[in-house]
């Protein structure tokens, strides 16, 4: 007999993986891709999620580990800090795979390391939905920018800012 997650409780859309990853307390910000490029976290995370749990607050996985929820936390790894029951509140999965991720970065997750997530790019993209793109993301290094600013915003303002130097410089 073959070993599944199986997909329980609540099923969130790509939209609302992006909105609960933010909530969550997730950087909305660029971060070096598997393929050398650069991406933006959040879509990277709601790409992850497909493979790992199919969007499924309630998955679990039993087969050869005891991963947990949304982002397959693994509880025999952290639990120590979280119990199962929290693992399954998608809010605390969520948050609890931030911590994962500021400790171990995104090989942390195996649809990561294989590439698997890749093809659902995509998709995340389209639930990201923010205003931003793959360059343009909501925060720079971490530090959100106010009032939906995007760093592509920042750097037309910088340009601005020296031809008006270069214009008016006496």
């Amino acid at each position: 007999m073959g070993c599944s997650v199986t997909g329980v409780g609540q099923h969130f859309n790509m939209a609302q993986r992006i909105a609960l990853l933010r909530q969550a307390g997730w950087p909305d910000v660029l971060v070096n891709d598997s393929d050398g490029s650069q991406n933006n976290l959040l879509v990277i995370m709601a790409a992850i999620m497909e493979p790992e749990s199919g969007g499924w607050s309630g998955a679990e996985n039993h087969c050869g580990e005891n991963s947990i929820g949304l982002l397959q936390v693994n509880l025999d790894a952290w639990g120590h800090k979280w119990s199962r029951q929290q693992l399954l509140d998608p809010l605390t999965n969520c948050q609890a795979a931030y911590q994962v991720y500021r400790q171990q970065g995104l090989h942390a997750w195996g649809p990561y390391q294989t590439g698997i997530y890749a093809s659902h790019l995509a998709d995340a993209w389209k639930g990201y939905g923010g205003g931003g793109s793959a360059r343009s993301p909501t925060a720079v290094a971490g530090i959100p920018l106010p009032g939906g600013i995007t760093s592509d915003m920042l750097l037309y303002l910088g340009a601005a800012a020296i031809v008006f130097l270069l214009l008016f410089d006496d």
